[in-house]
Formats: structure tokens, sequence, C-alpha cells
């Protein structure tokens, strides 16, 4: 059985829990990070030295980083699902891992943080329209879909997802994003969204 050492309300334990559901893999989480502790005990540190969350334990395998494990279990466990066989799909699908980590989750964070602070509301403003116009680019790439590389659920799609319930909790965001409102609905037909992202995520 795979082990998972981390916490629901992670966005990033949470689509490594939402990837292994989707895959129907046996997994167990060990409750792991803020009021659970344990990330500094050496024996956490043996496993994950950067001393974060999550961390997936597969035989002799250890994996941190979140992508790096949903890759590995699409990979693994999911070839011709969330793993697409067509180099080009997956690619399509891998892309959008790197962008929402290196785009929109700084752009998103920002703004979350300035939310929580009560920042003044013209930098608020200013935080909300660069999370906007971040999201244009995936807003005008979704094609028919109804998922970033096609008809199928994918890689990108669980690593997107926590960021793109995360946008809905903001300030009628979505409004002005069609194409990603309509690709949130498509997430929120899946069990797993809703139950490893949606309930836990905020």
């Amino acid at each position: 059985m795979i082990d998972v050492w981390g916490r629901n309300t992670s966005s990033n334990v949470a689509k490594v829990v939402w990837a292994l559901s989707e895959l129907d893999v046996p997994f167990k989480l060990h409750l792991a990070g803020a009021n659970f502790g344990s990330l500094r005990s050496e024996e956490y540190l043996s496993l994950n030295p950067n001393g974060r969350i999550p961390t997936l334990r597969d035989g002799s395998l250890v994996l941190w980083e979140s992508n790096a494990i949903v890759r590995y279990l699409a990979a693994r466990y999911g070839d011709g699902t969330l793993w697409p066989v067509d180099p080009g799909a997956r690619a399509a699908s891998d892309k959008w891992m790197d962008w929402a980590s290196l785009n929109l989750v700084p752009a998103l964070r920002a703004l979350r943080e300035a939310q929580k602070q009560s920042a003044p509301i013209d930098h608020r403003r200013v935080l909300r329209n660069s999370v906007v116009a971040t999201v244009k680019i995936l807003d005008a790439s979704l094609g028919e879909g109804p998922f970033i590389a096609g008809a199928g659920l994918t890689m990108g799609d669980i690593a997107l997802a926590p960021h793109i319930h995360r946008l809905s909790l903001v300030d009628d965001v979505l409004a002005e994003l069609p194409a990603v409102e309509r690709y949130r609905a498509a997430l929120k037909e899946r069990i797993g969204y809703r139950e490893c992202i949606e309930a836990h995520i905020t």
C-alpha cells in the first residue's frame, strides 16, 4: 500500500490524494503538517529533508514535490488515462502543471494574502487584475475540452484543480473567465474533485 504524509487542507496534498483516488490505488494518509506537526522529526526528515508536505512512499520509492508525485502516479498507474498515450496530449497536460506553479500560484497567493491582511482596496484590485490577466491565458487556451488536454481528465487537470477551486472563491472572478467557468463545471462532475478538493480546500 502507498503511504502519503500530509493534510487534506493542503492544496499540494489534495491533488495527490485525488490522483490516488481517481486511479483507485489503495493508500494510507498519515496526517502531518500544521496542527499535526511531525515535519521536523528525524524520521520524517529522513523521508523528506525539506520538512514539507506531501511525501509519498511506494515500496522502496520515496518522492516529494507534489507535481512530481502526480506525474509518477499518472505514469505508474494511469497509463492511457491520467497519463495520455499521445505525446502531444501528454505534453499539453504537463505544461499546465508547470504554468500553474510558476504563474498562477504566485499571483493567487499574493491576492489571498492581501485579502487576509485587509490590504488597501486599490492594492487588492491591482492583485485581482493580475490574477485575471494570468488566468485569461488558460481561458483562451481551453478548447472544446472539456479538460485541458481534450476529452479525458489528465494529470494536468489534477494539478490545476485546487487553484481553480480557489479562483471560484475570489470576488466573482470566474464571471470574467467563461471558459474556465465551464472547465470548473466539468471538474465538479468528478467525485474526486468534490471529495478531495471542494470539501477541504479554502
